[in-house]
């Protein structure tokens, strides 16, 4: 009996993990829509996407600079 009701617990986390990534996925693919549909929003976030890569750019250029100057 010990047995059935672990894997009953198991099987019932393992439905909720699946329901929590869809939930995930649908707010993800809603907020995409309603970027998507208002173009201030939309170039903000695009803003917001080219800094965050320039800043990783300036992160690994940093990081080979300091590599070479080690050698």
């Amino acid at each position: 009996m010990y047995a059935l009701e672990k894997r009953l617990e198991f099987l019932v986390e393992l439905v909720s993990n699946t329901a929590r990534k869809l939930e995930l996925s649908n707010l993800a693919k809603f907020e995409l829509h309603r970027l998507s549909m208002d173009s201030k929003e939309r170039e903000q976030y695009n803003m917001k996407e080219k800094d965050i890569y320039n800043r990783i750019s300036f992160l690994e250029n940093t990081e080979t600079k300091e590599n070479l100057k080690d050698d």
